[in-house]
């Protein structure tokens, strides 16, 4: 199925050739194939650049938006590694583990390091897929699944961590004085 083009742009239902191309997708569903989503929970790589991003170009080539967003998930990327980084740092000091927060915390440093290297390489392996440098199927279905599972398991692992360092302050406080830090 080819859409009618005039001037390197497409129309649905035009005067020239009407119904020879339709938008079939479902609901929720966009792109040439309606491979992309917008069902999820918050916003996805895919709903942010697809249309932005132009095939078989370089980086250099690429749209402002794209080069923006490359040079932002850098910063992110580099920002968040030396905060758990340096929170691992932190919170390997055994007097700082005496207590579960410490624990808590020490495992939270390391699913925010965790999850900024994923969130790297899923922005990065996205980014090649779209600009046609990285074509295996087999490894890009098995990142596909890997990467978005392993992301949100880190993303809700650091959320329950960081619920168990305040539940265990709300304990601290309301047992003040009589509490054991051996239980």
């Amino acid at each position: 199925q080819s859409a009618c083009e005039n001037d390197g742009q497409c129309f649905q239902d035009s005067p020239e050739c009407p119904k020879r191309f339709i938008c079939a997708c479902h609901l929720c569903f966009y792109g040439n194939r309606c491979q992309f989503s917008t069902s999820e929970f918050g916003l996805s790589l895919d709903a942010i650049l697809a249309y932005h991003i132009i095939v078989d170009l370089n980086l250099l080539h690429q749209t402002t938006i794209v080069k923006i967003s490359f040079l932002f998930t850098i910063l992110f990327v580099v920002l968040g590694m030396t905060n758990g980084i340096l929170s691992l740092i932190t919170f390997k000091n055994k007097r700082v583990c005496d207590v579960g927060c410490g624990i808590y915390l020490f495992g939270s440093s390391l699913t925010t390091v965790l999850t900024m290297f994923m969130f790297g390489l899923k922005y990065f392996v996205y980014l090649l897929t779209q600009m046609s440098t990285l074509s295996n199927e087999t490894f890009l279905e098995i990142q596909c699944y890997l990467l978005d599972f392993l992301l949100r398991i880190c993303l809700n692992m650091d959320q329950w961590l960081n619920a168990c360092v305040a539940i265990e302050r709300v304990t601290t406080v309301i047992q003040g004085a009589r509490f054991n830090k051996k239980k």
